[in-house]
This record gives structure tokens, C-alpha cells and sequence, in this order.
């Protein structure tokens, strides 16, 4: 799947109770954001074989500043309006 996650600054749920949070960065927060909108696709109804065109299709596009050469300049995004 040709998509960009984050990588900075990545604000995820925390232990120390109700609301916790943590701010870190590294691709291992990056892993769970994708599979996180990965999972959300596919439990709203998208069949397997058009998860990844979905996810694509979500993704927020030349959102990435200062890119060489290589994956589309699309930004994973869950498509969820608060």
C-alpha cells in the first residue's frame, strides 16, 4: 500500500487512567495508526480484497512537505469527522 504515516509527535492512549495520554515517535506508532485505519475500514464493511484502495482513497493527498522521489505524497487518514 503506497501511503505515508506519521511519525512525529503521535499522541496515543497512556496507562495512568481515564484519558491518559503520551506523546512519541517512531515507526512503531506509525505501524499501529495504519493498522488502526486498516481495521476501521474493514469492520465498516469494506471486503478484504479493497481494503488497501480504500485506505488509499482516504488518505489526505500532498500533505507531506519536502518528499524526493518515491511514494505518492498521500498522508493515512481515517476519513472520521469529530
Amino acid at each position: 500500500m503506497d501511503v505515508l504515516g506519521p511519525d512525529e509527535n503521535i499522541v496515543s492512549a497512556w496507562t495512568g487512567g481515564s484519558g491518559s495520554t503520551r506523546t512519541q515517535s517512531g515507526t512503531a506508532m506509525a505501524a499501529a495508526h495504519a493498522a488502526g485505519i486498516a481495521a476501521t475500514v474493514l469492520s465498516l464493511g469494506t471486503p478484504a480484497n479493497q481494503g488497501d484502495a480504500k485506505v488509499r482513497s482516504l488518505a489526505t493527498k500532498n500533505a507531506v512537505t519536502g518528499l524526493s522521489s518515491g511514494p505518492p505524497n498521500a498522508l493515512l487518514f481515517n476519513g472520521i469527522s469529530l
